[in-house]
């Protein structure tokens, strides 16, 4: 009886803690085939029907529906370049180049994935095709509650939250090559 009771424990233990790393693999992202560049991180096969169980897991967990390998590729940032966690009453800034793509989004959510809005109701997103560049291509732009003459991406909430760039029919996504690849830099200005 008591070899009964200790098999029935260790198989708890088992259990319990196959479910709580099961669920720390999926709440802080660290499903297989993770792209990192920088402080941004992607997941190319999130779309795809063959990607790990916990890729597809993490996707139903967040309940959205990822870009397809033909469509282009979601990066998440949640930390600046010195690993702090990004906070909404701060304000950073965002610059360089950006992988090629016909077009590309930048939008704020808090760390669950729900889409931030402004005090009007709009989300708080960006469109390439709307931005100032520099005369190498390169691109620079804010984001907080302080206005900027330059791009600029308007914040005023407090809390944690994510920056999600989306490349639209980018040639990253169709690439298995990323070492030329080269992301915006995530930089605090102030707090």
């Amino acid at each position: 009886m008591r070899s009964f009771l200790q098999l029935f424990l260790v198989l708890i233990c088992g259990l319990l803690l196959g479910a709580i790393t099961a669920w720390y693999s999926i709440q802080r992202n660290h499903g297989f085939g993770a792209l990192n560049i920088g402080v941004w991180t992607a997941w190319p096969s999130a779309g795809d029907v063959k990607s790990d169980p916990y890729t597809r897991a993490k996707v139903a967990a967040e309940g959205e529906v990822p870009l397809g390998a033909a469509e282009g590729l979601a990066f998440h940032a949640t930390v600046d370049e010195q690993g702090k966690p990004l906070k909404q009453e701060c304000q950073y800034d965002i610059a360089g180049q950006t992988p090629l793509a016909r077009l590309w989004t930048l939008t704020a959510h808090t760390l669950d994935g729900t889409v931030i809005y402004r005090d009007n109701d709009s989300p708080a997103s960006l469109l390439s095709r709307n931005l100032s560049r520099n005369p190498d291509g390169s691109m620079r732009l804010q984001i907080g509650n302080t206005a900027t003459q330059s791009n600029w991406m308007r914040l005023s909430g407090a809390g944690p939250y994510q920056i999600v760039l989306r490349l639209y029919d980018s040639q990253l996504s169709r690439s298995s090559d990323v070492s030329e690849t080269t992301m915006p830099t995530v930089r605090l200005l102030s707090c």
